[in-house]
């Protein structure tokens, strides 16, 4: 694996960044055009679970600053979840069937109790 120069590494930060504004915009124009805030998030995670993959394997597998700007910054900030949704497609196909169970339940259930502890440290309910 080559160095990459300190121009290169700014370039490419550039290039999460850009992407990163325009999916925190889209994110927000999806959280205005569907009206309850759980649906908004369904919407994000599963639209980006779509684009992920899409993008990953069909539209850039050769194309490292695109990847940076279209799937780290763009999909990275409209959702965290599409990172999720792609590295457990990877485990499953390439057959690591435990790590790809462990993700699952180590996301779905860390998260959970993580937002259920703090919920119950800082709210009055």
């Amino acid at each position: 694996m080559e160095k990459e120069n300190l121009s290169t590494k700014f370039l490419n930060c550039v290039f999460v960044m850009c992407g990163g504004v325009l999916g925190s915009l889209s994110r927000y124009s999806v959280s205005l055009i569907v009206p309850k805030k759980i649906c908004a998030v369904s919407v994000v995670n599963i639209v980006g679970s779509f684009f992920v993959v899409w993008f990953f394997n069909s539209l850039m597998p050769n194309m490292p600053q695109l990847q940076l700007f279209a799937i780290t910054g763009y999909l990275g900030s409209f959702t965290t979840f599409s990172a999720f949704s792609l590295e457990t497609m990877q485990m499953l196909n390439s057959g690591k069937y435990a790590t790809f169970a462990f993700n699952i339940t180590l996301n779905l259930l860390g998260g959970l109790t993580s937002a259920f502890i703090a919920w119950k440290l800082f709210t009055d309910s």
